[in-house]
């Protein structure tokens, strides 16, 4: 049997009173116990730091239980929680950096090498509109602060603690915006082009990349990510975002502009990727010189096979993210993509591009993906980001996520997350309930 003496009172935020049921996963290193409260209309994770010590019969083998006494004081009032029956798996967690518990930068680190994890990383795909949005405040009130939008991601972080963190992923549109495009960013959703930077392959030499580079706004967003690398870099992987060239083309030229161009004029269209692709290096090589910016992740929507077929993939957008995959590698850093839709078709490609990690949405079945991708390139993926994840209950997030971990295995190389960018208005129980998971492993 486990005893635990002193438990002490802590004050908890929650908007619910009535308590289903409690279990502690215990943390070794941190003498401390990590509350889990399932609520009748709620998921929390809530921290409950305990004083005294623990003293544990390992003869049980896997599991062990204590009770003990304390009270949880709500913001209103107050309910006794007397007699906790507890379950502690008894398994000691791998040792991180100075011999304590990993981080979640390790742990990610550990799948982007397709290295046996202790447990398994979860993330989330970008999410800052719903980050800003949960600050209230807009892209135009923060775009030309580094303070404020560093500002956001840090507190997005805190409350959320994945154990990856996609930075910038709301500033894409940024850069098009800086070579003529209109652009409208007075709420907290992605900036929406108006129109495009230009309107034909005959303006292609107007285009400038030190327009870009050293805009004022560009320079304050560059700058943000080191300082969210700053804050809290030693603790989840930090993964600034940035279109890739084929997407960042078709933002330049128009997407229906493009699609007609990879028949009429596809030599045109590779000199604009080509473009395309020293702009962003550009911008990427300036933040990975950050020790804790570990790699970069670049989002392909356009490349997406409900938009274009295989042969165009390989044509276009597979050449340039080839190349940025190998500039990345030759810095020593991580290299991530994240392409929308169905991207069945082409993961054969995506072995061929070599990235560290492949982000897919939950078009593609995770059972196709291990079998093309698995122990080859880490796979992060696919809890729908529009069904449960927005609409539904913490309990059906659990039961989805968990899904695809029992589709995945116990193989390494993968990391639980949603399929692609969610909406500002996920609740955040449901993201909690993804975060979850990081106990299970």
């Amino acid at each position: 049997m486990v005893e635990l003496a002193d438990a002490m009172d802590q004050k908890v935020q929650a908007k619910h009173t009535k308590i289903e049921r409690v279990s502690f996963p215990l943390i070794h290193a941190m003498n401390a116990l990590h509350l889990e409260v399932g609520l009748k209309q709620g998921f929390f994770n809530l921290p409950l730091l305990i004083p005294g010590k623990l003293q544990t019969d390992a003869a049980r083998g896997e599991c062990v239980f204590f009770s003990y006494s304390c009270s949880i004081f709500f913001l209103t009032h107050s309910r006794p929680l007397v007699s906790v029956v507890v379950k502690i798996p008894l398994k000691s967690p791998s040792a991180g950096v100075g011999g304590g518990i990993m981080t979640g930068k390790e742990i990610v680190r550990l799948a982007f090498e397709l290295k046996p994890v202790p447990r398994i990383p979860v993330t989330l795909v970008a999410g800052a509109a719903w980050a800003v949005h949960r600050a209230g405040k807009t892209l135009a009130q923060i775009k030309n602060d580094p303070d404020q939008i560093a500002d956001v991601f840090i507190r997005y972080y805190r409350q959320c603690r994945q154990d990856l963190l996609w930075t910038g992923s709301n500033f894409l549109n940024y850069p098009i915006h800086f070579l003529g495009c209109a652009l409208k960013d007075d709420s907290s959703d992605s900036p929406a082009l108006e129109g495009s930077a230009i309107k034909s392959l005959d303006e292609l030499d107007q285009l400038r990349i030190e327009k870009v580079v050293q805009h004022p706004t560009m320079q304050a967003i560059l700058r943000s990510y080191q300082r969210i690398a700053d804050a809290i870099g030693k603790e989840t992987l930090i993964m600034p975002t940035n279109w890739a060239p084929f997407t960042f083309a078709a933002r330049i030229l128009g997407v229906e502009n493009t699609m007609m161009a990879t028949i009429s004029e596809p030599d045109r269209l590779n000199r604009l990727i080509r473009f395309a692709t020293d702009l962003i290096w550009a911008l990427v090589e300036q933040v990975l010189v950050h020790e804790d910016i570990p790699g970069v992740i670049f989002s392909d929507p356009v490349a997406s096979g409900d938009l274009i077929s295989p042969p165009t993939f390989r044509d276009f957008s597979a050449p340039a993210l080839k190349d940025l995959v190998a500039r990345t590698r030759a810095r020593g850093k991580y290299a991530m993509i994240h392409i929308c839709g169905n991207t069945s078709k082409i993961l054969e490609d995506v072995l061929e591009i070599g990235p560290h990690c492949f982000s897919l949405e939950n078009k593609v079945p995770l059972k196709t993906a291990k079998e093309i991708l698995g122990g080859k390139v880490c796979v992060a993926g696919n809890v729908s980001p529009t069904g449960a994840f927005l609409n539904g209950k913490p309990e059906e997030v659990l039961a989805e996520a968990r899904a695809c971990l029992e589709t995945w295995g116990n193989d390494p190389g993968y990391i639980l997350t949603v399929g692609c960018d969610f909406a500002k208005n996920v609740p955040l129980e449901n993201i909690m309930a993804l975060m979850s998971l990081k106990s299970e492993g």
